[in-house]
């Protein structure tokens, strides 16, 4: 399975670092927020690591924990610094079925806001949501449009209108020219 292949059923939720410690504990890094979150789950698909090649392996983090800054975890039966030390580079997915359930208006996991078509109020295609980027003030979905144009919006609830994620589709009170 190709990592395209596995992004459709599952997400990347974090990263292997180096090995820390000398019982085979390792440096993790977390793409969620807060980062803390990515201890919240323990079975991971792992992907590009160092000693799986360019294949993927099913791994359990049997413990986890904050350590100073960053989050420190330890791979069922990883048990030395050099054992550790293959798993470095991996990035960490989790099945999207995993994620836990939000609730009406608790919004959209950003996976969820991917590859939405965005209309203005009046109909007019923007593009289709490429990904989001997290600011200091608010997010931001950069859309691309046909033509492969990058437009950048606020993910803001006056700019965002509405969601369906059943028709695929955003409305957003946008209009064509305000970024010419």
């Amino acid at each position: 399975m190709t990592q395209a292949e596995l992004s459709l059923t599952h997400l990347v939720m974090g990263k292997v670092g180096a090995p820390w410690g000398i019982k085979g504990w390792l440096k993790l890094q977390s793409y969620t927020d807060p980062p803390e979150n990515l201890l919240d789950y323990r079975h991971f698909v792992l992907t590009g690591a160092r000693g799986a090649g360019q294949g993927r392996i099913d791994i359990e983090i049997d413990d986890a924990r904050v350590q100073g800054q960053g989050l420190v975890g330890h791979i069922k039966g990883c048990d030395t610094p050099e054992a550790a030390g293959l798993y470095t580079g991996g990035e960490l997915w989790i099945a999207k079925s995993a994620l836990p359930a939000l609730d009406e208006g608790e919004g959209y996991y950003w996976h969820q806001l991917e590859q939405l078509t965005v209309k203005t109020l009046d109909g007019v295609v923007l593009g289709k949501v490429d990904h989001l980027l997290a600011t200091g003030a608010n997010d931001v979905l950069v859309l691309r449009d046909a033509e492969g144009k990058e437009r950048l919006l606020p993910y803001v609830p006056q700019v965002v209108r509405k969601v369906d994620l059943g028709k695929g589709e955003m409305e957003v009170d946008w209009q064509p020219d305000w970024d010419d």
